[in-house]
């Protein structure tokens, strides 16, 4: 009997040291992916950088269950993430979505304030200011480790 619970604590233990490895490698791995984020969006340009906020919006969308595109029921899609999302106010998504069109189809380059209102709406998206559930949190914590189309 005390021979078989010392076995199913070493066993536990064993578990435990392998989740703990596994989360670290995890963290590693996301820390480098977003180091090289960074980096990298440091040498875009402008546009360049708008478009990348871009597919990084629906990125985010699509984690949280909302299917979005440019231009697409752009009401519809700002309607679901006010009731889903406390932190984003009415009409926000359709401010975002008209700023990028004028840089996706106009071609023309976004003013700073425009370009922070952008990122104030991704870092909404990022859930990073409410609470929400273990499975949200891990969905978005490691969305940079998720294969981009």
């Amino acid at each position: 009997m005390l021979y078989a619970t010392a076995i199913g604590l070493g066993v536990l233990g064993v578990l435990m040291l392998l989740a703990t490895l596994l989360l670290c490698l995890l963290e590693l791995l996301r820390m480098v992916l977003l180091w090289r984020e960074r980096k990298c969006c440091q040498s875009f340009t402008p546009q360049e950088r708008i478009f990348y906020k871009k597919d990084k919006l629906f990125r985010l969308l699509a984690l949280w269950g909302v299917d979005a595109a440019l231009g697409w029921e752009a009401e519809k899609t700002d309607r679901a993430l006010t009731l889903r999302l406390p932190a984003v106010s009415e009409g926000e998504y359709q401010r975002i979505c008209s700023l990028l069109e004028k840089t996706v189809y106009g071609g023309i380059v976004l003013e700073p304030f425009e370009e922070r209102a952008l990122d104030r709406f991704l870092y909404h998206l990022t859930g990073q200011d409410m609470k929400k559930s273990l499975g949200m949190w891990l969905k978005l914590h490691y969305a940079c480790l998720k294969k981009r189309k």
